[in-house]
């Protein structure tokens, strides 16, 4: 007599020797087959949110890097804003050179306390009221100028505090302003149209 061999389907599913499914079995296979062509199709639509995903993101990256900019004739990089905008980041501005005024005015009659105290105002503490939809629009690079003149200004209150040395305090104002030079000499605002 030849062994019958039970094929992978009836080692799978448990089908007996006179190839009939068991009840519970039966079940089983029922929730099987059916919840395979429903991961077949869901596998299909995560593949496709996958792909937008990262394409949102790729883009959301593009655009947080590179900002809302384009090349100028006069070798800056003009960045592209919207009336509001512009006039934010100028009063901005103006407050560092009002900052810096304020500071070489302390520092020249060695009020050490002044100086911390004016440089603290304006370090980090003084970030986080920019508009959303204005830091998307800035390049990477002017962010870190940016964010970065904000931490030498904290950098400056510390040494203020510590040495007391008005010589100090002013070198050290200088080379927190090669971040300002460095910003005018690289970019413009022009307006949206």
């Amino acid at each position: 007599m030849l062994a019958v061999r039970a094929s992978p389907l009836e080692m799978e599913f448990g089908m007996d020797k006179n190839w009939r499914f068991r009840y519970d079995r039966a079940i089983v296979v029922c929730i099987y087959l059916h919840t395979n062509k429903i991961w077949a199709g869901m596998n299909k639509l995560s593949y496709l949110l996958n792909i937008v995903l990262i394409g949102v993101v790729g883009y959301g990256g593009y655009k947080f890097i590179n900002g809302n900019a384009e090349a100028t004739d006069d070798g800056r990089t003009a960045i592209m804003l919207t009336f509001e905008e512009r006039e934010f980041l100028l009063a901005d501005m103006r407050t560092f050179l009002e900052t810096v005024q304020a500071i070489v005015a302390a520092a020249g009659e060695g009020d050490m306390a002044a100086v911390a105290e004016i440089a603290t105002a304006n370090g980090i503490a003084a970030t986080g009221n920019e508009p959303a939809a204005l830091m998307a629009k800035i390049p990477l690079e002017m962010k870190q100028l940016g964010f970065g003149t904000h931490d030498r200004f904290d950098v400056l209150a510390a040494l203020a505090t510590e040495s007391n040395d008005p010589t100090k305090v002013i070198v050290e104002l200088g080379d927190l302003m090669t971040n300002c030079t460095g910003c005018h000499a690289g970019y413009r605002f022009d307006v949206e149209e």
